[in-house]
């Protein structure tokens, strides 16, 4: 299927962007400072992936991409450092929103520590 990874890109992106118009949420407003933080953090991770791909420590299925590239990157990846930070910061701003009573909850910041570590460990054991 050759245009997996973007149909995912487009998925992952899509239904956040929908709700950033909410009357409630209005997640639009934070749009500015969220490109910004997306941004510059995609700088980072940007540079060390074509440093990766470059020198074969990954690669790309081209069965699976539009074959559109920017640098060595297919556009695919490109937009996954916009479409994934977009969603996740979405997700984050809608529990804040609709869940108030997680951020009284004293366990939260033990609990997400604890997830973190096993999901490392996990990924250094893989």
């Amino acid at each position: 299927m050759t245009y997996l990874y973007l149909l995912i890109n487009l998925f992952t992106i899509s239904y956040p962007l929908a709700q950033s118009f909410e009357r409630r949420l209005q997640y639009y407003k934070r749009f500015k400072a969220l490109f910004i933080a997306i941004g510059l953090t995609a700088v980072f991770f940007i540079v060390w992936d074509i440093w990766f791909t470059s020198i074969g420590v990954w690669g790309f299925n081209e069965k699976y991409l539009t074959g559109i590239n920017i640098s060595i990157l297919p556009l695919e990846e490109w937009l996954f450092f916009l479409t994934v930070p977009f969603a996740s910061v979405f997700i984050y701003e809608c529990v804040w929103y609709f869940l108030p009573q997680i951020q009284n909850f004293k366990g939260i910041s033990s609990a997400t520590m604890m997830l973190g570590t096993l999901a490392a460990s996990a990924k250094v054991g893989s």
